[in-house]
């Protein structure tokens, strides 16, 4: 038998080679004369790939024509081939436009799975990642715009990304962030649910929050973190570099004082620069907390716990408290610039400066409800 090239479709912009094989003195007849072999066909999907399902039609054209017959004119088998598009860019509109209309990419080349290289998003574009049609990318993203996630689906953004732009989520879902980034504008969680699971998945973005909701993934140390805005905190939280909070944090995960929630890090300071609470229930979760910076400092620059209280206040108003259960700090000095109040024991290992915020007086009140 003799090969002969068919080109096929997918109905898109990505044409690719099909194999046929046909009798060699057919082949040769069709040179000889005025006939011509087409065909058209489809692929299975429209996915990057070598030995895909296509279905191929074939047909004889010309003057000719009629004096040749083929023994089938429906090639069915595992012959195509899609190879990956290098990169494409959007073109769609700045705002509202959803990832998975193909007519908002150059050329219509969708970006999903493996079938485009490198995706570029333009500056002062948003684009709606529906991830439910989507589903995962794993092309390279550079960001210079905002990528939004909005749904209620929770989803894992496996991609790397890069770019100054930025990184929205405002779904019902969990958003899970696992690529290796290098982003290096905001991650905005507004009041949603965002995990990440690699050490680089913020890359050097702050993290922006209205109420969210914040954790990592079991064994996943960052880099550093760097929080705006008010966060609720879902889980231990390690970190090689500095941690800091800028606003009003609420812990939400820690059982007892045998298992605390851990803030660490390795070589660098924790600054707290609003109120650090343990949230509603604190008291019967027994929602404990260990801050450890043992190569730097940590400070408290803002009141830790409810305001202090007399003990007879507290009584009637446990099931309200959201003070820690039990609070150990680790560092090499401690800044307590603040008020703390626990349910049970504060215990500082390091040298401790007492100090001020610049807005609440020359004193402080550590406060044990039960010592």
């Amino acid at each position: 038998a003799t090969t002969a090239i068919a080109k096929v479709y997918d109905g898109g912009s990505n044409i690719s080679a099909a194999t046929l094989n046909y009798d060699a003195a057919t082949i040769a007849i069709l040179a000889n004369d005025n006939v011509t072999l087409t065909s058209t066909g489809t692929y299975n999907d429209k996915n990057v790939g070598v030995a895909k399902a296509v279905d191929i039609n074939v047909r004889l054209t010309g003057t000719d024509a009629s004096n040749y017959a083929l023994s089938t004119t429906r090639i069915m088998g595992n012959y195509g081939t899609i190879t990956q598009l290098p990169s494409v860019t959007w073109v769609g509109p700045r705002s509202g436009g959803y990832w998975s209309n193909a007519s908002y990419w150059l050329n219509g080349a969708l970006p999903d799975q493996s079938n485009v290289g490198t995706v570029y998003v333009p500056t002062a574009t948003t684009i709606v990642f529906d991830s439910a049609l989507v589903g995962h990318v794993n092309s390279f993203i550079v960001n210079s715009g905002n990528i939004a996630f909005e749904g209620a689906n929770s989803f894992n953004f496996a991609s790397n990304v890069s770019g100054t732009g930025d990184i929205t989520q405002s779904g019902s879902g969990t958003l899970t962030i696992s690529g290796n980034n290098s982003l290096s504008g905001q991650v905005n969680i507004n009041s949603s649910r965002l995990l990440v699971a690699n050490s680089n998945a913020l890359g050097t973005a702050s993290l922006v929050s209205n109420g969210g909701f914040f954790g990592v993934v079991s064994g996943t140390i960052l880099t550093s973190l760097d929080v705006n805005g008010p966060i609720n905190l879902t889980s231990d939280i390690y970190t090689v570099g500095t941690q800091i909070y800028n606003g009003p944090v609420t812990l939400t995960a820690g059982n007892g004082v045998t298992t605390p929630m851990t803030l660490f890090s390795q070589n660098a300071d924790i600054l707290f620069n609003s109120t650090l609470d343990a949230g509603l229930g604190s008291k019967s979760a027994l929602r404990s907390l260990t801050v450890s910076a043992l190569n730097g400092n940590v400070t408290f620059n803002g009141r830790v716990g409810d305001e202090p209280r007399y003990y007879s206040d507290y009584i009637a108003n446990l099931t309200n408290d959201k003070n820690i259960y039990q609070l150990i700090v680790n560092a090499k000095q401690i800044g307590l610039n603040a008020d703390i109040t626990t349910f049970e024991s504060q215990l500082y290992n390091g040298a401790v400066l007492v100090g001020d915020n610049g807005a609440n007086g020359l004193t402080r009140l550590l406060l044990s409800v039960d010592p």
